[in-house]
C-alpha cells in the first residue's frame, strides 16, 4: 500500500469543507435573526401595552441588535489593511491548492481557475497594500 489518498477523496474533502462553511454561515445568520426577533417581540409587547420601554432596557436592546461593525470602526487605512490581509490569505490558500493541482498533474479544468484566482487575489492584495501605504490618512 503506497499511502496515497485517492484523488476522489481530496475533491470530496474540499467540497465537504465548502458545504460545512456555508452551513456555518447559515447557522450564524439564523442565530442573529432569532436574537433580533426576540428583541422585536419584547419591543412589541411594550408597544401593545402603550408604554415606552425604560431607557436602560432600550439601551440594552440596542446593544444586542447592533451590528458587530458599528461598535468599532477602523480608519480608512485600517480597512484597506484588513482587506490586504484577507486577500493575501485567500491568495496564499488558493495558490497552495493550485500548486498542489499542478504538482499532482490534476485536471486542467481545475488548474486554470485556481491559478487565475490565485493571481487575482495576489494582485488585489498588493493593490490594497499600496493604497494603504500611499493614501494619506485624513
Amino acid at each position: 500500500m503506497s499511502g496515497d489518498v485517492p484523488e476522489l477523496y481530496w475533491y470530496l474533502f474540499w467540497v465537504g469543507l465548502a458545504v460545512v462553511m456555508e452551513a456555518f454561515g447559515f447557522y450564524m445568520v439564523t442565530v442573529i435573526h432569532r436574537r433580533n426577533m426576540r428583541v422585536l417581540d419584547l419591543l412589541k409587547s411594550y408597544a401593545e401595552r402603550g408604554v415606552e420601554p425604560p431607557a436602560g432596557v432600550a439601551e440594552l436592546l440596542s446593544e444586542q441588535v447592533r451590528e458587530p461593525g458599528q461598535a468599532w470602526r477602523s480608519s480608512a487605512r485600517g480597512a484597506r489593511l484588513e482587506k490586504f490581509i484577507g486577500f493575501l490569505f485567500t491568495g496564499c490558500v488558493i495558490g497552495g491548492i493550485a500548486w498542489w493541482l499542478i504538482d499532482a498533474a490534476g485536471p486542467q479544468w481545475a488548474v486554470y481557475p485556481a491559478v487565475s484566482a490565485a493571481v487575482f487575489f495576489s494582485i488585489g492584495s498588493l493593490g490594497f497594500l499600496l493604497t494603504a501605504v500611499v493614501t494619506p490618512e485624513h
